[in-house]
């Protein structure tokens, strides 16, 4: 994720909230700094996305059909296309909430 937040004077992106080696210190940086913004931009850092909403879908752009999370990733030819146009917003966060799981991986 290009997704930044600031965390005391330095300024960190998703990984830095799992690059420790302790459960306490993840509890502690996600129970700071999981909240608001960066709690959407970043699921599965703060543990919030396990799985893909079966039922959720999104309007393609160019053709105005409703597509589920599954369609991502359907043509593998296609797939980094699809997950550039539909899962990140300008600022790097997760466009496609429904789609958390596909959308980072």
């Amino acid at each position: 994720s290009t997704y930044t937040f600031t965390a005391g004077t330095k300024t960190q992106g998703c990984d830095w909230l799992t690059a420790h080696k302790t459960a306490e210190k993840w509890a502690t940086r996600t129970g700071t700094y999981c909240t608001g913004t960066t709690l959407a931009a970043c699921p599965q850092a703060c543990g919030t996305c396990c799985a893909d909403d079966p039922i959720f879908t999104f309007t393609l752009l160019s053709e105005k059909k409703q597509q589920t999370c599954e369609w991502l990733t359907k043509n593998k030819d296609r797939e980094a296309i699809r997950k550039d146009k539909y899962c990140k917003t300008s600022s790097g966060s997760t466009a496609l909430y429904g789609c958390c799981a596909t959308c980072t991986l």
